[in-house]
Order: C-alpha cells, then structure tokens, then sequence
C-alpha cells in the first residue's frame, strides 16, 4: 500500500489534471478527424449512388465497394474518437480517486491533531 503524503498527492493530482487536459484535447481533434471522415464518406456514397444504375440492390453494392476506404476511414476514426472519450472518462476517474484519497488524507490528519489535543488535555 502507497502512503500518501500531502505533497505527493498534490503532485499526482497536479499531473492527473494535466493529462485529463490532454485527453481532452486528444479528444477534440478526433473528433474533428471523424467528422471530416464521415463527412467524404457521405459525399463519396452519394455520388456513387448517383453514378450508379440498375436495382437499389445493385446500386448498393456498386456505393459499397466504391466507397470502401471512405467507409473504412470514417468507421476507423469514430473508433478512435469513442476510445479517446473513454480516456477522458478514465483520467477524470483517476483525478477524481485522487481527491477522495486527498479528503481521507485530511481527515486522517485532522483526527491525529485531535487525538494529540485529547492525550495532552488529559
């Protein structure tokens, strides 16, 4: 078990911030990157579906494989985006552990104190 020092608490929760704000801006560009994705890969099926002819199934398949690295890229990087959500959820996890070791360190504390008034007094 770690024995948490004031100090080295604020040092941990000082670095899980800064990676929590790292993961958020992980975040934010792949999310841009999907949304850039998904939106070549709208384009790329709609004119390939305008391109194509015969029956809708046939129209399907020609947008399908037409637009295979579209759709690829565009499910890829929703991927990415749901797997740096999932870090921001998880630095913000260990940021918020942080704090309730933080408030149990403090109580701890302030009971010492007390107990040392109370063997003093008595």
């Amino acid at each position: 078990m770690t024995d948490y020092t004031p100090g080295s608490l604020v040092k941990m929760m000082i670095e899980a911030a800064r990676d929590l704000e790292e993961a958020q801006d992980e975040l934010v560009q792949r999310t841009h990157k999907h949304s850039e994705a998904d939106r070549r890969y709208r384009q790329a099926r709609a004119t390939a579906y305008l391109a194509s002819s015969g029956t809708v199934g046939e129209r399907e398949s020609y947008v399908a494989k037409s637009c295979d690295e579209e759709t690829y890229a565009a499910h890829l990087s929703e991927g990415l985006a749901k797997a740096a959500m999932e870090a921001v959820r998880n630095r913000r996890q260990v940021l918020s552990s942080l704090q309730s070791i933080a408030a149990a360190v403090k109580a701890e504390a302030e009971m010492a104190r007390y107990e040392s008034r109370e063997s003093r007094s008595a």
